[in-house]
């Protein structure tokens, strides 16, 4: 299929947060009932079709899940380089979920200090509004103090997801300039791009590609 550019994203969070049900609600349309842990990192793909100047761009993205667990962390540090962006996961009725997201951030910022980096923060599980611990002025608040939009969704009823990651993908294009010919890091041209980074030399699990929007 062909696309103008390919996004590599990372998916970060605490374990149960939702990470692998939103790859598959992304690349599937599905979601997994049942919670079974990430061992290490999951690879998925999206299209997605961005409407500028009365034309579609088509843009592909590799995203990558990974394991919540601590012990996986350096496993997890391979996949902070060289990426557009990162989904910043918790869950809106578990405090744990939201405190450990500066933990998350402390952990990408090690590892990627490149300025244009985009993040996105997102909280999940909106189904379970009546156990809410973490307010939207909260998570609000800490999305602005680190420069991230802030969404939230149910990833299990499949509300929201669509128009944030959409509204996502849209402002990793807009940091493209292509009149300087140079494109920021974790982005690449459809000619250089169709395979996952050959960077990266730990095992995929589940490799696929999925269609999406």
């Amino acid at each position: 299929m062909s696309y103008k550019y390919l996004f590599r994203i990372i998916i970060l969070g605490h374990p149960g947060v939702g990470k692998s049900s939103l790859l598959a609600r992304l690349c599937d349309d599905v979601c997994r009932p049942i919670y079974q842990p990430t061992i290490g990192i999951d690879f998925g793909s999206t299209m997605t079709y961005l409407f500028q100047e009365s034309k579609d761009i088509p843009i592909k993205s590799h995203l990558w899940d990974t394991a919540g667990q601590e012990y996986f962390s350096p496993i997890v540090r391979n996949y902070y380089r060289g990426i557009a962006g990162a989904i910043l996961l918790f869950d809106i009725s578990h405090k744990e979920s939201f405190e450990r997201l500066t933990y998350w951030l402390d952990e990408l910022k090690n590892y990627n200090q490149h300025p244009a980096l985009n993040l996105v923060l997102i909280g999940n599980k909106i189904d379970l509004e009546k156990r809410r611990v973490i307010s939207q002025y909260q998570a609000k608040q800490f999305a602005e103090e680190h420069n991230m939009d802030y969404y939230e969704v149910s990833i299990k009823d499949n509300i929201g997801i669509a128009d944030c990651y959409h509204q996502y993908i849209k402002k990793i294009y807009e940091t493209i300039d292509e009149t300087i010919g140079t494109l920021p890091p974790g982005i690449k041209p459809h000619a250089f791009a169709e395979t996952p980074s050959t960077d990266i030399t730990i095992p995929l699990k589940n490799l696929k590609c999925c269609p999406i929007l």
